[in-house]
């Protein structure tokens, strides 16, 4: 039982492999993850990491050499791997149960896999059983954590008439938005790596082209508002900020940068059409309320 992961997809370079799995590593180090990583050698046609986070199944990150993610576990979990031959169709879904790490470490992954794929592959695709990955509602995400826990509630309330439990328990939820957790602390990362990925969804659309600067605050992270926040305090420090967000579409890229800029931000694109956003203020910047 539990949620998973699914996804798959290619380089947009396939000597960015190697560029790829040291961001990763980097990444890994700072939030804590353990990881192994992959050779490249005659018997094994992949190189890459296996990452585990707290609770959860790998994370594979196993490149071909040209490129294409590929499930590498035929070629490690056997006798005989010089007797497998690679199988590209047959082995481009990659997959990670993260049921049992829990809603908050589910959604880092998510982050972390957005991260990679937007400044890796030319192509990736992923399926989501919490639904994060195409709403990001975070409610909604922990709402179906919920529900799978009390699935299994069910199960041990049954099981444990016989005098055992059938399965163990999701780890408790941590309700409390002003605690540090895994999905807050990767976001801080990627945005001090360089971007912070967004992807509106249709209610969070509307709700910026209302204009409604309550909602709009609504819409972003506690972890956005926080880094806001702390760069905003210093009044000795008077350098300049500046941070990226990532839209899926021009209209949402758009919609943001006016948002952004009723905000009290200045907001500068690279071109129209661009989906990428940076936003520009200085350390004396007023904080949100």
């Amino acid at each position: 039982m539990g949620l998973s992961i699914y996804y798959r997809g290619n380089l947009r370079d396939p000597d960015a492999a190697e560029a790829l799995i040291t961001d990763a590593m980097d990444i890994c180090h700072e939030i804590g993850w353990r990881y192994f990583p992959i050779h490249r050698s005659e018997i094994m046609p992949v190189e890459g990491l296996f990452i585990t986070p707290e609770g959860s199944e790998s994370i594979d990150l196993t490149f071909l050499s040209n490129g294409r993610l590929y499930n590498a576990a035929h070629l490690l979990f056997t006798r005989h791997p010089e007797q497998e031959i690679v199988e590209e169709e047959k082995h481009k879904w990659i997959f990670t149960k993260t049921g049992y790490a829990g809603s908050d470490t589910h959604m880092a992954i998510i982050k972390f896999l957005r991260y990679l794929s937007q400044k890796y592959f030319s192509d990736f695709e992923l399926k989501d059983d919490s639904l994060y990955w195409e709403s990001n509602d975070v409610d909604d995400c922990r709402h179906r954590f919920g529900e799978s826990i009390e699935a299994i509630d069910m199960i041990n309330k049954a099981r444990g008439l016989m005098g055992h439990d059938l399965v163990e328990e999701y780890p408790e939820e941590d309700d409390d938005d002003d605690n540090e957790s895994a999905s807050d602390d990767m976001e801080e990362l990627l945005m001090r790596k360089g971007g912070y990925n967004f992807t509106p969804n249709i209610d969070l659309l509307s709700k910026i082209k209302n204009r409604e600067r309550t909602e709009i605050q609504k819409t972003m992270s506690s972890a956005v508002l926080r880094q806001l926040y702390k760069l905003g305090l210093d009044e000795k420090d008077s350098q300049q900020i500046e941070f990226f967000f990532y839209a899926d579409h021009q209209d949402n890229a758009n919609n943001l940068a006016i948002a952004l800029s009723r905000l009290g931000y200045t907001v500068e694109k690279s071109e129209p059409s661009s989906t990428k956003i940076k936003i520009c203020f200085w350390s004396q910047a007023r904080r949100l309320k």
